[in-house]
C-alpha cells in the first residue's frame, strides 16, 4: 500500500567527495608537544579529557554557554535547574568525567521560562595534523545528551586557524528522548593535514518559547581524533518496516498482517569505499523464520538506508526479532544491531514499550487539542475500541472525545476526511498510568482493506484539565503521529504530523469491547434528536438516569462549542428540550449532554 504524503520535509545531508588516500608510513606525527607512533587503524593521533580547561575556549552568540565542570558543579547538581536533575549525571564509569568534561544546561531556561535563542561553542586549542598522512580522520568523543524540541548538535572544524568552519550534523537521529542516551559517538571526517585545525561542538536552539522551546543539554567528554580503519561500517539503526511508502507498526494483530520491509541505517567509517552484503535476520521464540540480504556500497563518511529485496509476511503471534549483521574487520561492537516487533491477537499500535516518564501531550495551548496516529487497513475488520496509556501529568475530570475518520483524500488536513464515529467519556480517578486502558466506541467501526484511517482523543486544554499519552523514545520516523491544535503558521489550528514520538493510542479489535459497551451504555444519558438533518428548530428527547441537572452543547467539528444551555429538573427521568439550529452553517454537528457522571453524544446533519 502506498503511503499518504502528509507535510514531511526533507532535510538533504551534505556530502563530501572521497579523496585519495596517501601512502601509509612509519613516520611520527607531533601533536601538542606529545610524540604518538603512527602504526595502525585505531591509533589515537590527538585527544584531550577536559582535565586542563585552559586548552579550551567557550564563545556563545545568543543565551546561555558552555561550562567546563564536574558533576559537582552548581548548574549539574542545583536541587531546582541543575542538568544532573533532569538528564542524570555524566557518567564516570568508562570516561574521565571525575576530572571534568563540558555541558550545556539548556532545562535551567525552560524552567524559568525564559526562553531565548541559543548559539554556544567549545572550542579546543589549535591542533598541529600537518605530518598526518591520510585524507580522512575518525573523530570520537563520549556524551550525555537528552534532547527537547529545538535543539541541535554540531562537530565543527576548521583548517585555517578558525577563518572557516565545516559543520556536521550530530545526534540527528535522536529525537525527544527518554532517559538520557550516553555513548560514544565515531565519525570519519576528511582532513587536510593542517597545522591550524581546530575542533569545536556547537549547540543551537533557534526557538524563544518559554513552553516549546529547547531543554535539557549536551554533556561532552574525551575528544579524540584516530587513524579510521580501512573498512569500518557502523549500523546506527534497524527498521521493521518500510517507514517511507508504509508505516512501522510495533505491535499487528494477526488478522492485519501483509508483507513487512526491513531496513538499517549504515555509515562507512572506514579510509576505504565499501561494497559488502548486509545481512537481514528475522527470529520467532529462538527459532529464525525469514534470511535476506542486500550489497551495500558506501564512500567514506557517507550514510545510507538499506533495504531488504524481499519482504516477509508474519504468520504466527508472538514476539519477533530483525537483528541486521555483517562481517567486518573493523571495530566489532557495532557490526550488529537488533530491533522487535510484535504479532498479537488484537492490538494494532506504533507505539513501542513506553519506559521512563516519556509522555505526549501539550503545556499551555489554552484550547482545543489532540492526539493520535495514522493507520492503514489491510483485511476488512470490525473495530471496537482504542487502547490508550496515560501519562503523569493526567488529570481527572478531563472531558475527551476519541475521534475516528477516514483519510480519503491522501491528507490528514484534508475537510473531506469522513467522521466514521468514536465516542465521548470522562477519565476518573484513580488514574492507571502503568498499564493501558481499553476505550470502547460508542458503536463499532467497519474497516475496509486498502484504505487509511486516523484516530485522535481530542480534549480541551486549560490550566486546570489536560491529558498526556505514555509514548516511546524510539520516534516518529514514519510520520505516523498526529497532534491537532494551534500548531500552525500564525496559530492555524489543523491536523498535524512531523512529531517526535509515538503516542499510545493504539486500535483494539477485540470484540469483547462491544459487550462490555452495553454495560458502559446503561450509565449513559440516551437520547434522540429530530429531525435530522435539520435546518431550524430541533428537538431532544432524552433520559437523565444520574442527576437532576444537564448541560447541552453543540460543538463543530473543529471542537467549538457553538451553543450551550444548562437545564435543571426536581428529579431524573424523561425530558424533553429544543435549539435553534437556523443561524449554524450547513455540516456536521455534535450534540452533547453532560449530567452529574456521564458524557454523551450524537451526530446531526444541519442543511
Amino acid at each position: 500500500m502506498k503511503k499518504i504524503l502528509l507535510f514531511v520535509s526533507l532535510i538533504a545531508q551534505s556530502a563530501f567527495s572521497q579523496k585519495a588516500l596517501q601512502s601509509i608510513n612509519q613516520s611520527k606525527l607531533t601533536q601538542l608537544g606529545q610524540s604518538v607512533n603512527y602504526k595502525a587503524a585505531g591509533d589515537i593521533i590527538w585527544e584531550d579529557d577536559f582535565s586542563v580547561s585552559s586548552n579550551w575556549t567557550i564563545g556563545s552568540n545568543g543565551q546561555g554557554s558552555f561550562v567546563i565542570g564536574t558533576n559537582t558543579h552548581p548548574e549539574m547538581n542545583d536541587p531546582d535547574i541543575g542538568l544532573g536533575l533532569y538528564m542524570g549525571n555524566m557518567s564516570t564509569t568508562g570516561t574521565t568525567a571525575g576530572n571534568g568534561f563540558a555541558f550545556f544546561n539548556g532545562v535551567q531556561h525552560l524552567i524559568n521560562l525564559a526562553v531565548d535563542p541559543q548559539d554556544s561553542w567549545v572550542q579546543s586549542d589549535t591542533i598541529d595534523l600537518s605530518g598526518y598522512p591520510l585524507n580522512f580522520i575518525t573523530l570520537s568523543f563520549n556524551q550525555r545528551y537528552r534532547h527537547l524540541n529545538y535543539d541541535s548538535t554540531y562537530f565543527e572544524i576548521s583548517e585555517d586557524g578558525g577563518q572557516t568552519w565545516v559543520s556536521y550534523t550530530l545526534n540527528e537521529g535522536i529525537v525527544t528522548n527518554d532517559p538520557a542516551v550516553q555513548n560514544t559517538i565515531l565519525k570519519l571526517i576528511p582532513t587536510n593535514q593542517s597545522a591550524q585545525t581546530i575542533l569545536r561542538f556547537r549547540w543551537i536552539s533557534n526557538s524563544d518559547s518559554n513552553d516549546f522551546g529547547s531543554g535539557y543539554g549536551w554533556m561532552i567528554d574525551d575528544v579524540k581524533l584516530i587513524e579510521p580503519y580501512s573498512e569500518e561500517i557502523s549500523i546506527l539503526k534497524v527498521y521493521t518496516n518500510d517507514v517511507v511508502m508504509a508505516y512501522d507498526y510495533y505491535s499487528t494483530p494477526l488478522t492485519q498482517v501483509s508483507a513487512m520491509k526491513y531496513g538499517a541505517i549504515l555509515e562507512n567509517l572506514g579510509a576505504n569505499s565499501i561494497d559488502k552484503y548486509i545481512k537481514y535476520e528475522v527470529k520467532l521464540n529462538s527459532n529464525v523464520v525469514y534470511l535476506d540480504s542486500t550489497l551495500c556500497s558506501l564512500s567514506p563518511g557517507l550514510k545510507d538506508t538499506i533495504w531488504v529485496v524481499d519482504g516477509y509476511t508474519p504468520d504466527a503471534i508472538g514476539t519477533y526479532e530483525v537483528r541486521v549483521y555483517l562481517e567486518d574487520l573493523g571495530i566489532q561492537t557495532n557490526n550488529s544491531l537488533a530491533d522487535e516487533f510484535k504479532i498479537t491477537e488484537f492490538i494494532y499500535g506504533h507505539n513501542y514499550p513506553t519506559t521512563g516518564s516519556q509522555t505526549f501531550g501539550f503545556t499551555g495551548a489554552n484550547a482545543l487539542v489532540g492526539m493520535g496516529n495514522v493507520y492503514a487497513c489491510f483485511q476488512n475488520q470490525q473495530l471496537n475500541g482504542i487502547q490508550v496509556q496515560y501519562g503523569t501529568g493526567t488529570k481527572a475530570t478531563t472531558e475527551v472525545e476519541v475521534e475516528f475518520k477516514e483519510v480519503v483524500a491522501g491528507s490528514i488536513q484534508d475537510p473531506d476526511n469522513l467522521y466514521l464515529g468514536g465516542s465521548f467519556y470522562t477519565i476518573t480517578s484513580p488514574i492507571n498510568t502503568s498499564t493501558p486502558t481499553n476505550i470502547p466506541f460508542d458503536e463499532p467501526i467497519q474497516l475496509e482493506a486498502g484504505k487509511v484511517y486516523m484516530v485522535v482523543l481530542k480534549f480541551t486544554q486549560s490550566s486546570t484539565q489536560d491529558l498526556k499519552v505514555k509514548s516511546s523514545s524510539k520516534g516518529n520516523d514514519d510520520f505516523s503521529t498526529i497532534g491537532y491544535g494551534p500548531f500552525g503558521q500564525g496559530d492555524a489550528v489543523n491536523y498535524y504530523v512531523g512529531w517526535p514520538s509515538s503516542p499510545h493510542i493504539s486500535l483494539n479489535f477485540d470484540p469483547s469491547l462491544s459487550v462490555n459497551l452495553n454495560e458502559l451504555n446503561e450509565n449513559r444519558t440516551a437520547f434522540t434528536i429530530s429531525p435530522n438533518p435539520t435546518s431550524g428548530e430541533t428537538t431532544i428527547a432524552y433520559s437523565l438516569n444520574d442527576g437532576t441537572k444537564a448541560t447541552i452543547e453543540v460543538v463543530d467539528l473543529a471542537g467549538k462549542t457553538l451553543i450551550s444551555f444548562e437545564e435543571a429538573f426536581s428529579s431524573a427521568g424523561n425530558k424533553l428540550t429544543s435549539f435553534d439550529a437556523s443561524s449554524l452553517a450547513s455540516g456536521v454537528y455534535t450534540v452533547k449532554i453532560k449530567s452529574d457522571n456521564s458524557t454523551s453524544s450524537q451526530k446531526f446533519i444541519k442543511k
